[in-house]
């Protein structure tokens, strides 16, 4: 699966996933090992939040076959984010292969970076400038307040309701 860099012209290579089916399996060589639809990395989130987060995410696949991960990282490790996130993207697989349709929001709290990558098969339906906007007006705000389980969650209704005027 390929994934582009949403908000911005980060083009991704293109990922080793070999079946068409999703998986959310462990990545080879990532910065940050997955641990489910939500990997929560910086430890920002609790527990209710990511187990009610994760189920949405899993309903949300069962019917639109689209895959959307969370990931939280407490450092980029001197990294662009857009690179970061494309890169984590594509190792952990994220979509199906030939659908290109894998969505990650990342979210780097301490360096007060946030990212929405978008599958190169969903970009009609949810383009950069929609990224933009959703993390603009929908997640910036909460995440200034230090509400960062509010802007995650915001972020991610404003996704699903963007692929669902698409579907």
């Amino acid at each position: 699966m390929a994934l582009a860099a949403a908000c911005s012209d980060g083009q991704a290579a293109s990922q080793p996933n070999s079946s068409d089916t999703h998986r959310v399996s462990a990545p080879v060589d990532s910065a940050v090992p997955l641990a489910g639809r939500v990997t929560d990395a910086a430890n920002i989130l609790d527990e209710e939040f990511e187990l009610a987060l994760s189920e949405r995410l899993d309903r949300f696949e069962e019917v639109t076959k689209h895959q959307m991960v969370v990931v939280t990282v407490s450092s980029l490790e001197g990294r662009d984010v857009t690179d970061f996130t494309r890169d984590l993207a594509n190792g952990w697989g994220i979509g199906r292969k030939d659908h290109n349709d894998g969505v990650v929001v990342l979210v780097a709290p301490n360096e007060r970076k946030t990212r929405i990558a978008v599958g190169s098969g969903l970009e009609a339906a949810i383009p950069d400038s929609a990224c933009q906007a959703i993390i603009e007006n929908r997640m910036l705000p909460r995440f200034r307040k230090g509400e960062f389980a509010e802007g995650i969650e915001a972020g991610v209704d404003a996704l699903i309701d963007e692929l669902g005027r698409h579907s």
